[in-house]
């Protein structure tokens, strides 16, 4: 009897280890991720970046090592102190070491944030906010929209507009994008595109763009938006608190969380290049242009904006 509970015991035992141990050496096992962290001298892009590597920091399976990029540095030794340090992975963050990060793509995984990026066979969370989220909170925040505008360079965002596009139709919203190449036709399309909209059924959709002539324009913009009584919406927070209904923009934390699980896929045998919107996002609200326009922002709402304006 005394046998069989020893038994019993011992195969419990055995079973607990069999289970636990994997789990455990899997724990304890990480991928050694290089994060390239570009020279800053910005106090407001140094918390940006630090939040950044704190998100990516969040992935137990990530071992972070951090290499402070002055740009002066030689591709080859660059790769070499890697290679002393035993990387397995390299995140690049910041427009600044977007062409080393593109260089050392030969001989690692990398991964590339904090940087507007489209599809171009390397891989990376870009500025660009995903559509769909903004149409989302459009809908929720201004339901009578049923058209958006807006202005756009092919070389930004003409990968956005497709996909943009394509999604409009299942929040049933008809999308006008004006392509230009540069901000003397993106003014002139701004122009345009202002004499077409009309009111509470109108909505425009300022892009982070090269082309976007955001000083000259944005005033044009909300005046005419508070004439006629048309949505602005937009990817930088700024504008919210200048008079567009909302904008999103980057979780800081988030994005490098996301970053991290990127790394992660690009390392698995036959993963192709990827590029991904950033899905990790802010809200800001204006509630005194909400108003003014005739919507309301419920407590919800309020709840989940990160910033509201006039400030309360």
């Amino acid at each position: 009897m005394r046998f069989n509970r020893l038994l019993a015991l011992s195969i419990l035992f055995a079973t607990i280890v069999l289970v636990i141990m994997p789990s455990f050496l899997m724990a304890a096992v990480t991928v050694k991720v290089a994060v390239l962290y570009p020279p800053v001298v910005n106090s407001f892009l140094t918390q940006i970046f630090d939040e950044i590597v704190d998100g990516i920091k969040l992935n137990r399976e990530i071992e972070v090592v951090i290499y402070p990029v002055t740009g002066k540095e030689h591709i080859e030794s660059i790769k070499d102190k890697l290679k002393d340090d035993g990387i397995d992975a390299v995140i690049a963050i910041g427009e600044k070491n977007y062409l080393i990060g593109k260089k050392l793509a030969e001989v690692y995984p990398v991964v590339h944030g904090g940087v507007m990026i489209e599809p171009n066979g390397h891989s990376g969370i870009s500025l660009v906010t995903d559509p769909e989220q903004f149409f989302s909170h459009l809908k929720r925040l201004a339901p009578s929209v049923e058209r958006v505008y807006t202005v756009y360079s092919e070389a930004s965002n003409g990968w956005l507009v497709r996909m943009a596009k394509k999604i409009a139709g299942k929040y049933d919203i008809e999308l006008n994008a004006f392509e230009a190449d540069n901000l003397r036709e993106g003014s002139h399309n701004f122009r345009q595109l202002l004499g077409q909209v009309k009111d509470e059924r109108d909505a425009v959709w300022l892009l982070l763009d090269k082309i976007v002539p955001d000083k000259a324009v944005l005033p044009v913009v909300l005046e005419k938006a508070w004439d006629s009584h048309v949505v602005v919406f937009s990817n930088n927070p700024t504008h919210a608190r200048r008079g567009a209904l909302f904008s999103l923009f980057p979780d800081n934390y988030g994005t490098g969380e996301s970053l991290g699980e990127l790394v992660l896929r690009q390392r698995q045998p036959g993963a192709q290049p990827l590029v991904l919107p950033s899905k990790n996002l802010k809200i800001s609200v204006n509630e005194r242009t909400a108003s003014h326009l005739g919507f309301s922002v419920s407590q919800s709402q309020r709840v989940d904006s990160e910033l509201t304006y006039p400030d309360q």
